[in-house]
């Protein structure tokens, strides 16, 4: 049971399970694991996530200009049919509010007057 040693020192319990059992996994755990030591590990992983945002940089990079000017002409065009609308609404209601305002101040303001000075003549 010599070979079946982990390099810390310790002896693995599952191969000890396994020759106890007579099974075959102690003949073909037999071979020591090699472990992969962390700075390796954080290295690859490291190098997997560059090459993540490489392939990300690329993909957003590659779409052409046409594309971008097509986007920013469909916005405009949106832009400009929903301000229009909006700038109608308010404007005709504005509109609206201010020749209602004038019409009835050239109407009544005279004939207020009139009212007045007839009402003050007819007390006196």
């Amino acid at each position: 049971m010599a070979d079946d040693v982990i390099p810390d020192g310790g002896t693995s319990e599952r191969l000890q399970r396994a020759a106890a059992s007579g099974g075959r996994a102690a003949a073909t755990s037999s071979v020591p694991r090699r472990r992969i030591p962390r700075r390796a590990a954080v290295s690859v992983a490291a190098v997997i996530v560059i090459a993540g945002m490489g392939v990300g940089g690329y993909a957003i990079g590659r779409t052409t200009g046409a594309d971008v000017d097509q986007a920013r002409q469909e916005g405009v065009v949106a832009g400009e049919r929903e301000g229009a609308a909006k700038g109608a609404a308010e404007g005709y209601d504005r509109g609206f509010r201010l020749a209602r305002q004038e019409a009835h101040r050239q109407a009544f303001s005279p004939a207020r007057k009139r009212a007045y000075d007839r009402a003050i003549k007819a007390a006196k």
